[in-house]
């Protein structure tokens, strides 16, 4: 199935604690709950102020075994803690100049922690 036919990302909202590492598996299937093979795109996911707005932090996001469907997602500690209060994020599958797709999309709530060292 070729992702350029999705009409639309997936709604995904974001709760992030400060300070906290934020590891999260994104799991791409087909309708029928077969997962796409992922082999030749590249996950990019950003966390904005606004859409278009300021970068606040970018996701590490790898393919480790791409036809398994599996993307995954990774902030660490000095980047949540940076974070204001709220933004926006999406996680789009670059898959060259005519198959680039968005496949989520949500708010992102940052929490302040507590335990501080």
């Amino acid at each position: 199935m070729p992702l350029s036919t999705i009409a639309r990302p997936g709604q995904y909202d974001l709760v992030i604690y400060a300070g906290d590492s934020v590891r999260r598996e994104v799991l791409v299937r087909e309708q029928g709950g077969t997962p796409v093979d992922l082999t030749g795109y590249i996950p990019r996911a950003q966390i904005r102020d606004r859409a278009g707005g300021k970068l606040l932090a970018a996701f590490i996001a790898t393919t480790p075994t791409p036809s398994s469907g599996v993307i995954e997602l990774l902030l660490d500690t000095v980047q949540t803690r940076l974070l204001p209060g709220a933004g926006v994020w999406d996680l789009e599958l670059d898959g060259g100049i005519t198959n680039t797709v968005t496949i989520l999309a949500g708010s992102v709530k940052v929490v302040a922690d507590v335990t501080r060292i």
